[in-house]
């Protein structure tokens, strides 16, 4: 084999390596990229319900904005994402119709406990996406290392 033919297999070999390593970048850049979404769309949504629906029931009182209270509730229900969100959403449901009916502080402080409840679980759900997102990025060093290391 003549050496230009060796020196344009080589290059070519050198090339291929070098587009893997950039396809694998890529790849783990996008896997990164879509778990941090994941963490803030949905959980951060919920998070900002239940605040909003918190802070309507504190200022108003028994008088609260129904309206507003409503509008924040019913866009709970359609955002239920995590594992037993749904029935802490229902309790919710459940404990402002009768809160409607009959204003006691005992129903509100059904209600907050509702809300906290809904709260906890989006923050865990956070805690535990962040916490996948971190081993992602070590596991995408790692790979990207050792892709490296072999292409030198």
């Amino acid at each position: 084999m003549k050496i230009k033919t060796k020196l344009a297999l080589s290059l070519s070999l050198l090339f291929a390596l070098t587009i893997a390593l950039a396809g694998l970048a890529i790849w783990q850049v996008r896997q990164l990229s879509s778990d941090t979404s994941n963490i803030l769309v949905a959980n951060y949504q919920s998070l900002d319900y239940s605040r909003n629906m918190y802070k309507i029931l504190d200022e108003g009182g028994p008088d609260f904005e129904r309206a507003k209270f409503s509008k924040f509730l019913n866009r709970q229900l359609n955002n239920v994402t995590e594992i037993g969100e749904q029935e802490y959403t229902a309790e919710l449901y459940d404990d402002y119709k009768a809160y409607i009916l009959s204003p006691t502080p005992l129903r509100a402080a059904e209600i907050r406990g509702d809300l906290n409840n809904i709260m906890k679980l989006n923050m865990d759900a956070i805690k535990r996406k962040s916490l996948k997102a971190e081993t992602n990025a070590e596991q995408s060093v790692l790979w990207l290392s050792f892709t490296s290391s072999f292409a030198l």
